[in-house]
């Protein structure tokens, strides 16, 4: 004779998948702020001088990318340009 056990499986929270535990693509991320990861292939020879570069101007290379592309015409928010690992 099997016991059943009362309730167990109404009152059992039901598991996240895997895309509702993840962050959203678009939303808030690691460092505070808004925005969309983008991922690129670079050659290592420029990956290593624009850390070079960061390092220098004591910034990050996000910051060095984002200057690059106001200087395109992108039009970005001030407040992203600067050095977000400080605004803390």
């Amino acid at each position: 004779m099997k016991k059943k056990l009362p309730g167990v499986a109404l009152v059992a929270p039901r598991a996240k998948t895997l895309r509702e535990s993840l962050p959203a693509a678009v939303g808030e991320r690691r460092g505070g702020g808004e925005g969309a990861p983008l991922q690129l292939v670079l050659p290592a020879e420029l990956v290593r001088d624009l850390k070079v570069k960061a390092a220098a101007e004591q910034t990050t290379v996000r910051a060095i990318v984002l200057r690059a592309l106001v200087r395109e015409g992108f039009k970005i928010d001030p407040a992203e340009l600067g050095d977000r690992r400080r605004a803390k």
